[in-house]
């Protein structure tokens, strides 16, 4: 008999996987990895792409849910964990937008010294 477990078990796991998919978005938007970039640019599409938090947000977050997800190593089943990671996407676009859009309001802000 096979046991279902839940994609992210804890707060801690959804927490994690916010924080890995920002660091990678982080990354991908501001050509940390020049490597990727140069081979993700050429196309305009992903050019446009890479331009949008919450585009690469999307992307990055079901990355980061698999990567969250095989580290407990147990057999991934369909369709809870395709619902799961869709969830977990759309939420890490959301959270990498908040997250830009704070940083971007905190560069422009005259700050007091």
């Amino acid at each position: 008999m096979m046991m279902v477990v839940a994609p992210m078990t804890t707060l801690a796991d959804f927490a994690l996987m916010l924080l890995a998919s920002y660091g990678m978005c982080f990354g991908l938007m501001n050509d940390k990895l020049e490597f990727l970039s140069r081979w993700f640019r050429r196309s305009p599409f992903l050019d446009a792409m890479f331009s949008c938090a919450y585009c690469t947000g999307f992307h990055t977050g079901w990355f980061a849910w698999l990567l969250v997800r095989m580290t407990d190593l147990s057999p991934l089943t369909l369709p809870t964990d395709g619902v799961a990671v869709i969830l977990a996407a759309f939420a890490s676009a959301a959270f990498c937008y908040a997250v830009d859009q704070a940083l971007l309001w905190l560069e422009r802000t005259p700050h007091e010294a």
